[in-house]
């Protein structure tokens, strides 16, 4: 849904920007219209000044990702009656059947020629090539698939091989050599059909690694199982799935319990306990267990079909060296046509010529040489749980000379331990986290999980949360059983003048035990301060050394913690800079500082609160993205699990497929220039040129597939 952006989101309120629609009025007023009849909403408000509706909703009923969905189709069908021209963002296109098309036309020419070869065994008599012969007519016939790239090519006045061949065989013809226009139809197709083959085999690697599956599937109604195609689940509907079932919706749990294997959403083997309340994802497996699901995305809308798509459409968001590949070739094309020219007046043998125009021209394996590297590096990433949207990210991590990290989450684990908790509340500690647990508990940051864990360890209930508000960068505001609830940073405390210098000597001693400080405030009064411990993650020091020496010469460190809990990291693992205390908003302004340097700069973040900041680097990298569709959004290149050292293996799987793409550039160029001087002395029929030309597409093909074989180093 890249039409909507969330701008803020709580339990029962989401806020998003909608620039499709900027200061639209008329429209604003439709959807407003459209958003209040739907079961689940509360209330909706929009500003069509700043493009942006805010909603709140009863998320008993509706789940924000389904409030999306329909606030997207709702855009999407006003902006087709209104401005059907627009091209919108992630609209939907009916994709040809290249691969198809492509066979047919290559089984027609292959009748056509095996009818010839045969034909001496049944007539004697001799076959006539003028143009005006069934001969003549039907090839003409057969190039026709040819004519509408000449027809375009000569309305942008270009030059390509399709046109070059295309007036090669008419002009064959023409001459009474159909048998040589025939062959090189032949070689032409076979070419074709090789391409279109590459393409949609790149397309099937990808597509069955997220392949969901079409069986049926069981919905509960009136308390009955029912039986329907899985293409007939709507959302809102209560789907069941007991153990071995491939979930093939997402949303969350209802009721049951069971053990979900998530390792095709984030890479991580182990099954994970999940219960009424947890959100679940369609791709994930029922490992052992039973359990009923509220539908919020079915079909092409659900995170593994999205995945699907970015990666698919990642084939067509070509790298600068594959831009290069294909200037290349347009340039050999030139020569080619020279070449032939010049063959033929020296020799005044056309099919010499034919041989040499054959053997540059059909197909063009020098664009082949790039994008069959690439597309394999794509595909072995995704199948890695690595997401690149893109050959120019994979090729542009190549050159990326300033790595910036954030902390929490980056280079420590998403899985921060309270190792105490100051209580200043006058009550016990048990109630004091109980507030807090129940402020935190659909907050999914490090920080509000450590929250959560401590309490469920204890044991603790959740109380009736009335709101919940998202102050980025600092923490929440919250309203738990009647009492505000603060919990955050020292910026928070500023923010809503809590007063701390009474507790100065408390808070250093978390930065002497290096424990970051976690503040909560009731009802605007200081009540505690938490200590944690975020552990680092392993192999940091192997990967900023590997990184060194690959040619990454600045490391920087952005992060919204305090010069206290930022400096020792940075000074153990010797960054370059330290960048602590920093607010969403500024961490961009500090990437684009280093830019306008001249620095080719990659962003390491988690992908939420990082969004900014990904998005001005050159390349934005989301840690720890599976499942979440705003890091996938956010990011270039996005990490469905947490695992660091994938940093080493993109940045070694970009010198691998540039160089890969290099070593076929000369596979290409080394048999051109073998095969145009044995086509140009005589050695080579048109067909054996065409064969040629072929074998060493193949083995472009075969070398491209070496990358598949590539490990992390």
């Amino acid at each position: 849904m890249k039409n909507i952006k969330i701008i803020h989101t709580c339990n029962n309120r989401i806020r998003l920007q909608i620039l499709a629609l900027n200061n639209n009025h008329q429209a604003f007023s439709h959807l407003e219209k459209s958003m209040k009849i739907l079961s689940g909403i509360q209330k909706v408000r929009t500003n069509p000044t700043n493009s942006c509706i805010v909603l709140n909703f009863d998320n008993h009923k509706i789940g924000q990702t389904a409030i999306m969905q329909e606030l997207d189709a709702h855009v999407v069908k006003w902006l087709s009656e209104h401005q059907p021209n627009r091209k919108l963002i992630g609209s939907k296109h009916k994709k040809e059947n290249n691969l198809f098309t492509a066979l047919l036309n290559f089984l027609g020419i292959s009748i056509v020629g095996l009818s010839l070869m045969i034909r001496p065994f049944f007539s004697k008599k001799i076959l006539i090539q003028t143009p005006s012969s069934p001969l003549g007519l039907i090839t003409m016939v057969s190039a026709l698939p040819l004519m509408g790239k000449l027809i375009k090519d000569i309305k942008k006045r270009s030059l390509s091989s399709e046109t070059i061949l295309d007036v090669s065989v008419y002009a064959t013809i023409m001459a009474g050599e159909t048998l040589a226009a025939i062959e090189i139809l032949w070689i032409t197709h076979a070419g074709i059909l090789l391409q279109a083959w590459i393409t949609e085999r790149s397309r099937n690697a990808i597509s069955n690694i997220v392949k969901i599956g079409e069986k049926n599937l069981f919905i509960v109604k009136d308390g009955k199982e029912i039986e329907i195609p899985a293409n007939q689940v709507k959302i809102g509907d209560i789907v069941r799935f007991n153990t071995g079932d491939k979930l093939a919706v997402d949303g969350h749990i209802v009721d049951g319990l069971a053990e979900i294997d998530e390792a095709p959403i984030t890479g991580c083997s182990d099954p994970i306990e999940k219960a009424n309340g947890n959100q679940v994802f369609a791709g994930s497996f029922v490992y052992q267990g039973e359990i009923s699901v509220f539908a919020e995305k079915v079909g092409d809308q659900t995170y593994l079909a999205k995945i699907f798509q970015m990666v698919e459409d990642a084939l067509e968001n070509k790298a600068e060296i594959e831009g290069i590949a294909e200037q290349l070739a347009n340039k050999l094309m030139k020569v080619d046509l020279a070449v032939t020219l010049t063959t033929l007046a020296l020799t005044r043998d056309i099919r010499r010529s034919f041989s040499v125009m054959l053997v540059m021209a059909c197909p063009c394996a020098t664009v082949l040489a790039a994008s069959t590297a690439i597309s394999s590096a794509l595909y072995l990433a995704a199948r890695n749980h690595i997401l690149i949207k893109g050959g120019r990210y994979l090729e542009e991590m190549g050159k990326v000379d300033t790595v910036c990290f954030d902390k929490t989450g980056t280079l420590t684990t998403n899985e921060p331990e309270m190792i105490c908790l100051k209580n200043f509340s006058g009550m016990d500690e048990a109630e004091l986290l109980q507030q807090i647990y129940s402020a935190e508990i659909h907050n999914d940051h490090p920080l509000a999980i450590g929250f959560k864990s401590a309490a469920i360890k204890s044991g603790i209930d959740v109380l009736r949360r009335e709101s919940c508000q998202l102050i980025p960068g600092k923490g929440i505001e919250a309203i738990v059983d009647g009492n505000k609830i603060l919990v955050g940073n020292q910026r928070l405390m500023e923010h809503f003048k809590i007063k701390t210098e009474t507790f100065q000597t408390e808070i250093s001693g978390f930065y002497q035990k290096s424990l970051s400080p976690v503040f909560i405030a009731i009802n605007n009064k200081l009540s505690g301060i938490a200590g944690f411990d975020t552990l680092e993650r392993e192999n940091i020091s192997f990967i900023l050394d590997y990184l060194r020496m690959d040619g990454i010469n600045s490391f920087v460190l952005i992060t919204g913690d305090s010069e206290q809990s930022a400096t020792p990291l940075c000074r153990r693992y010797a960054f370059d800079d330290c960048y602590h205390s920093i607010l969403p908003e500024n961490k961009a302004e500090i990437i684009a500082s280093l830019k306008d340097r001249g620095k080719v700069v990659l962003m390491v973040g988690d992908g939420i609160n990082d969004s900014l900041a990904l998005a001005e680097a050159d390349i934005g990298m989301a840690m720890g993205a599976g499942g979440s569709e705003i890091a996938i959004e956010a990011s270039d290149i996005a990490l469905v699990n947490d695992n660091l050292q994938a940093l080493t293996y993109i940045r070694s799987l970009s010198h691998k497929t540039i160089n890969t793409v290099y070593q076929n550039f000369w596979i290409a160029a080394g048999t051109d220039i073998i095969g145009v001087a044995m086509g140009a002395l005589g050695y080579l029929s048109p067909l054996m040129a065409g064969s040629l030309h072929i074998l060493h597409t193949l083995g472009i093909l075969a070398n491209s597939s070496r990358i598949l074989l590539f490990k992390m180093p």
